[in-house]
């Protein structure tokens, strides 16, 4: 009997234990923070602490154990329908190749078309602001057309002057090139850098004249800009192997070459030549005089229209500056129309560059179809190696970025649906815990430091507190972090 009693009474102290055991609370108070290496220690404040109660360890074991294979299930099932979208792209894009031609044509004709009507309309605005000039315009020329017309005739007679000089100068160049090359006249030969030689005795020789012509103002704004020459003996009169001076023209600043009488040799007085030259030294020289005299009369035409244009703004209430402001305007508009005109004969269908546009635009396109077509082929290619490598793999070691994606969402979701409850911690780090938890997760992303850290532990029930710190890392790594559960055991 007494035997009996001391079983049972050593039955129900087991019973007592047990319950004790299964009825023992968690601490009631937890603290997240990590130790730097300089031994700083800063709290995690204001994250997400999740608890799970004592069932949680048989649940994850059993979610791990298929977890791979489905994320590999789920990841070859993604790359299929990606393949499958990529190969309908690839077959529409072929299918519709086939009119790609004609469509691209008719594109680049709707965009010429386009282009040539904003021109046009463009054209059009500026000719409407052209017509605004046309009265000033006209009682202008008709106010000051007798000057307009005897500077036309001074330009006219200047040209004809200039024609009949410059057909002399080459015939005179071109026979003292003969002479000093048929009588052996010692003279300079022209030298490669152009370098003036020394300078011959001209002796009887009269001074050649190399520029005979002058630049007169023009008349501002009004007639155009007349140029009344230019040098009289340059490198255009042929063989100029003997042509050695420099000169600056008078028209472009530039340095020209001309033949001057200190460049050709004395031998030149005795040679057959000589008569000649002399004749056309006085020749030109009397052309000289004459295109002064109508330089002269083209300044005082100038004058007289410098007056009359004054007594007529006058007239009218206006300063010949804003006269040749209009003008100024005009001229820029007729500048514009012109160029725009030319413009629009490019943009008609059957020009040359518009044909040219079409082709090149085809062309782009068919290498653009070609290069989108080899992408779609090699994009569906890696996707089924990818889905061979993973196929046979049993882990996952074969994922990439987008299948550890998936693997890290399977985990972070069963960790959602698994927990009890939750909590943030405080500016301290510290937190509450639930009397019932037995596991503790944590995941804290630091942005400046780009790491995450994740945390996944057993809460021991025979500690004073809770604590989320370095030592008891799950994971550490700039992404995907939470992985490290896979390796975690957990009783």
């Amino acid at each position: 009997m007494n035997r009996l009693l001391r079983h049972l009474c050593l039955a129900t102290s087991c019973c007592a234990l047990l319950l004790t055991l299964s009825c023992k609370k968690a601490p009631s108070a937890g603290e997240a923070f990590i130790t730097l290496q300089s031994g700083q220690t800063i709290p995690l404040a204001d994250i997400e602490i999740n608890f799970y109660d004592a069932g949680f360890s048989s649940s994850f074991a059993s979610f791990k154990t298929s977890l791979v294979s489905e994320t590999r299930k789920d990841f070859i099932d993604k790359l299929t329908e990606e393949i499958s979208k990529s190969k309908e792209e690839l077959k529409d894009i072929k299918d519709s190749s086939s009119s790609l031609e004609e469509r691209i044509k008719e594109q680049t004709l709707r965009d010429i078309g386009n282009e040539r009507q904003q021109l046009q309309e463009t054209t059009d605005s500026l000719r409407k602001q052209l017509l605004q000039t046309d009265p000033l315009i006209n009682e202008l020329n008709a106010k000051l057309a007798d000057h307009l017309n005897v500077e036309r005739g001074i330009a006219s007679k200047i040209d004809q002057i200039q024609g009949n000089a410059h057909k002399t100068g080459v015939v005179l160049v071109s026979k003292i090139n003969q002479t000093i090359v048929s009588e052996e006249i010692a003279n300079p030969k022209l030298v490669p850098d152009l370098t003036k030689p020394a300078q011959i005795e001209p002796r009887s020789l009269a001074g050649m004249v190399c520029s005979y012509s002058k630049i007169p103002s023009g008349l501002r704004g009004v007639s155009a800009w007349i140029i009344t020459g230019q040098s009289g003996y340059e490198s255009i009169y042929g063989d100029h192997r003997f042509i050695v001076s420099r000169f600056a023209n008078p028209i472009n600043g530039k340095l020209d070459q001309c033949v001057t009488a200190e460049n050709l040799s004395p031998t030149l007085n005795s040679s057959g030549i000589a008569p000649e030259i002399r004749r056309v030294f006085e020749l030109l020289q009397v052309m000289d005089k004459e295109i002064a005299a109508l330089n002269k009369q083209s300044q005082t035409n100038e004058n007289l229209f410098d007056e009359n244009l004054q007594i007529w703004a006058n007239a009218k209430g206006i300063t010949t500056d804003s006269i040749e402001k209009q003008l100024s305007k005009r001229s820029d508009l007729e500048a514009n129309i012109s160029e725009n005109q030319g413009a629009l004969l490019t943009l008609r269908e059957d020009s040359e560059a518009s044909q040219q546009r079409i082709l090149a635009a085809v062309q782009e396109s068919r290498e653009d179809l070609s290069n989108t077509i080899t992408q779609l082929q090699k994009r569906i290619s890696e996707y089924e190696d990818r889905i061979s490598r993973v196929s046979a793999s049993r882990d996952a070691s074969e994922l990439d970025e987008q299948g550890l994606k998936i693997l890290e969402g399977k985990i972070q979701s069963f960790l959602k649906s698994e927990k009890m409850n939750s909590t943030r911690t405080g500016s301290d780090g510290k937190f509450a815990v639930p009397p019932k938890a037995r596991y503790v997760s944590a995941l804290v992303r630091r942005e400046l430091q780009k790491e995450e850290l994740f945390w996944l532990i057993k809460i021991d029930l025979e500690d004073i507190g809770v604590k989320v710190m370095n030592s008891n890392l799950t994971g550490q790594s700039e992404g995907y972090s939470v992985l490290a559960a896979m390796e975690t055991k957990i009783e």
